[in-house]
């Protein structure tokens, strides 16, 4: 609660004319004195109260620049009367937002559809808003926070990318299997001059009367990895994260899903283009790029394959160099998102 000037010109003047009073000894001013701290006690007393005020509103999807249609309700569930209040919602990814929110009955609701801009890249599970009243006399003003349980998800604005490759070794279902150390079986071949003595499958062999090599199919994933080398900040790494952005996208419409990797932030196996979306609104919770993330980007891109660097210029010389020594060891190209 937080006195307005009202209250405070009253007070003073309250004060004033008490001492004029003394110094004349005028009643009348003494009266007068008291009159004026009338108004502000009864502000005091009668100070509005905000705690049975509940706040919902609906979930957020969209990108940068897009202006959506959010559902604010504000319902009293408290026992008595809430005043007349102004709400002030501040939750991130969207433009503020300031409403009147009229006086409500125990159990009554108000609710309205509101227009809102995505402004800034986010995804948060909650919000914040701020009811401000200074009912009755406008004398005392009192304020309260709500947080708000509601998803919001602002993807990076949408940008114009080169076409991706057409797929060759590494490129998923879209490459024909090719022999090498991997998890999936290609199948069974015979023995040849060079084969280690470790690769003759014993049972087929016996089964065959001859030596039978099980071979395995190359690990070589998809041939899109977006890989994030950690958060960063400013316009440098915007521009890198949705440019990497667009890339999965058009790899996903191209029926080729990518692989996302971060450090500490998780991406689905087969992530869908509302997956995509989510997982760049989210990059600011990556960690510095280690090197098992990097080893899982190589194992998925293979031989061909291209991965996609996103890093916000804070990206150190030698962690690229390693960066791009692992992919060139596998066949895989490397491109930083956002780079020309």
């Amino acid at each position: 609660m937080r006195p307005t000037r009202g209250v405070t010109a009253a007070v003073a003047a309250a004060v004033v004319l008490h001492l004029l009073g003394r110094i004349t000894g005028g009643g009348w001013l003494a009266l007068a004195s008291a009159a004026a701290l009338v108004l502000p006690l009864a502000a005091v007393l009668l100070r509005p109260r905000l705690d049975g005020l509940e706040v919902t509103t609906t979930p957020v999807r969209a990108r940068v620049g897009d202006e959506v249609e959010v559902q604010l309700v504000v319902r009293n569930a408290g026992r008595r009367p809430s005043p007349p209040a102004r709400l002030t919602d501040t939750s991130p990814g969207l433009s503020p937002l300031v409403v009147a929110v009229p006086a409500l009955a125990p159990g009554q609701q108000v609710a309205a559809v509101l227009r809102r801009t995505a402004v800034t890249r986010c995804a948060t599970t909650a919000g914040e808003v701020q009811l401000t009243s200074t009912a009755p006399f406008g004398l005392v003003r009192v304020s309260a926070t709500r947080h708000v349980d509601v998803a919001v998800v602002v993807a990076p604005r949408a940008v114009t990318v080169t076409a991706l490759p057409e797929g060759g070794q590494g490129s998923g279902g879209s490459s024909r299997p090719l022999p090498g150390v991997g998890t999936e079986v290609l199948g069974l071949r015979p023995w040849r001059p060079g084969d280690g003595a470790r690769a003759v499958h014993a049972r087929s062999s016996a089964r065959h009367g001859r030596p039978v090599v099980l071979e395995r199919e190359r690990d070589t994933g998809s041939a899109v990895v977006v890989l994030c080398t950690g958060a960063g900040s400013g316009p440098e790494w915007e521009a890198s994260v949705a440019s990497a952005c667009s890339v999965a996208e058009q790899a996903v419409r191209h029926q080729r899903a990518p692989v996302l990797l971060a450090t500490g932030h998780q991406a689905p196996r087969l992530p869908d283009l509302a997956a995509v979306l989510e997982w760049h609104a989210g990059l600011d919770a990556a960690q510095p790029l280690d090197a098992a993330t990097v080893a899982a980007a190589t194992r998925a891109a293979g031989s061909g394959g291209t991965v996609v660097l996103v890093s916000g210029g804070g990206l150190l010389v030698d962690r690229t160099a390693s960066v791009r020594r692992a992919c060139a060891a596998v066949g895989a190209v490397v491109v930083e998102a956002g780079r020309s």
